[in-house]
């Protein structure tokens, strides 16, 4: 994947919130931006991959594996293998994007995922960065 696939229903859901940022009450900019931003996080996506969509750090491709520096990040590198993934397990991967704690089943589940994730990208040539 060369680049991350934004449904047209979170573009047109977006793009109404983004509207909202020019609101003259502080209060609806705020709640509009947390909404969008949600959005985002619930699709498994960051706001760089809606503002600049196939770039990622340091200019990589988007499935080059990296080892994930929390769970969060652990969940967002199995997004970018989502072709691995059955759609219990995408949708598992984007539920925890929002929470701030695991559960040790939770944990449990998502480091499965990352080896199923790495070793697919390890076996496809898609390369692992350190």
């Amino acid at each position: 994947m060369a680049s991350a696939i934004i449904p047209r229903g979170l573009t047109h859901r977006l793009s109404k919130l983004c509207g909202m940022f020019g609101s003259n009450f502080e209060g609806e900019r705020a709640n509009a931006a947390r909404m969008a931003d949600d959005l985002i996080r619930g699709f498994g996506l960051v706001w760089e991959d809606v503002i600049w969509p196939g770039h990622t750090e340091a200019g990589a491709p988007d499935q080059v594996w990296r080892e994930p520096r929390d769970h969060q990040d652990a969940a967002r590198m199995c997004l970018r293998f989502a072709e691995v993934l059955t759609e219990w397990e995408r949708q598992f991967c984007r539920s925890i994007l929002g929470y701030r704690q695991l559960s040790a089943k939770q944990e449990r589940v998502l480091y499965r995922l990352v080896d199923k994730a790495r070793e697919f990208a390890q076996t496809s040539g898609e390369g692992v960065k350190p």
